[in-house]
């Protein structure tokens, strides 16, 4: 391999090392439902039961979908790689509202069976799927959704601000690769305990609905890791008020 990846491979190996010591309580809540989530998945999957519904199909799809972007979402935290980590969040978003809103408007499954129709255009856009749900799911989406764009998923002056990193000397400089920022890393550990492993509460009831074979038992009692996360709730609501401050970006241009 090429040194200079190898450079970068370096640092991003020190900093799994840091993170995975520095949060090994969050990370040890976040891999016991990703567990329990496989688990039940995997039963489902051994016993090929043939889907009841197409709504069915559709459910137990996305749920993949949201499992899968969870787990990679974990692996780019673990090297420091924020961005990206909350932008496969902010994937797993639009798939549970996309999910929650072919329940109830039929056009929502449709297009998603078909070709008959295009979401994310008028009436099948994200923004009219929330408010179909309900003001309050509006309301999170709007907030979270739209926080995720700007400091994640799109090119912004905040989205800017999330690849800076702090060197030796204190000061904030631009830098290839993954690094530490304790709070960006404690943040998204907590996020992800309190909202995305919330919804794998649905996925799991998903599974159970599709597939008569998959124990109940199993289901039940991986469902009760979701007890341990109420003792998260305060610390993740005090975080979420504190004023997020980033520096100005450094100017980097010759003098």
């Amino acid at each position: 391999m090429n040194r200079h990846l190898l450079t970068i491979d370096g640092r991003d190996d020190k900093v799994k090392a840091v993170i995975r010591s520095s949060h090994a309580s969050e990370f040890a809540i976040v891999e016991e439902g990703l567990e329990c989530i496989a688990r039940a998945f995997l039963a489902w999957e051994t016993q090929q039961d043939r889907l009841p519904s197409r709504l069915d199909t559709v459910r137990v799809s996305l749920a993949i979908r949201s499992f899968n972007s969870i787990r990679i979402a974990l692996t780019a935290l673990i090297s420091g790689y924020y961005q990206q980590a909350w932008t496969l969040v902010r994937s797993v978003m639009e798939d549970q509202l996309v999910a929650q809103d072919a329940e109830i408007h039929t056009p929502t499954l449709e297009a998603l069976l078909t070709r008959k129709s295009k979401l994310g255009r008028g009436d099948l856009s994200l923004n009219k799927m929330a408010e179909r749900i309900s003001p309050q799911a509006k309301d999170k989406w709007d907030r979270d959704y739209g926080r995720l764009s700007t400091f994640a998923a799109h090119p912004r002056y905040e989205s800017v601000l999330g690849i800076l990193a702090m060197d030796p000397e204190g000061q904030y400089t631009l830098q290839l690769g993954g690094h530490y920022d304790e709070r960006e890393a404690e943040f998204f550990l907590l996020f992800l305990i309190h909202d995305t492993l919330g919804q794998l509460k649905n996925i799991m009831k998903t599974i159970v609905q599709a597939s008569p074979s998959v124990d109940y038992e199993l289901a039940l009692s991986c469902l009760s890791f979701l007890k341990k996360i109420e003792g998260f709730y305060d610390q993740i609501n005090q975080m979420a008020e504190q004023e997020n401050y980033k520096p100005e970006i450094p100017d980097l241009s010759p003098s």
